[in-house]
């Protein structure tokens, strides 16, 4: 008598919602940026420094 396996089948959803999580997570992360400062005519202006930090604002982050 063949035994059917259905493993493959149950872990279908599963492994495609972590796909599908890593994939947001890694695009979240890639996407995050702090746009450069620019002057009146659009371009960079030199000498600024744009950064992406945490800061405390009336005790919390």
């Amino acid at each position: 008598m063949k035994r059917s396996n259905n493993f493959g089948g149950c872990m279908t959803i599963p492994l495609a919602l972590i796909l599908l999580l890593a994939v947001f997570t890694l695009y979240s992360q890639w996407a995050a940026h702090t746009p450069a400062i620019t002057g009146s005519d659009g371009k960079p202006k030199p000498g600024s420094i744009a950064s992406l930090e945490a800061v405390k604002l009336g005790g919390a982050e």
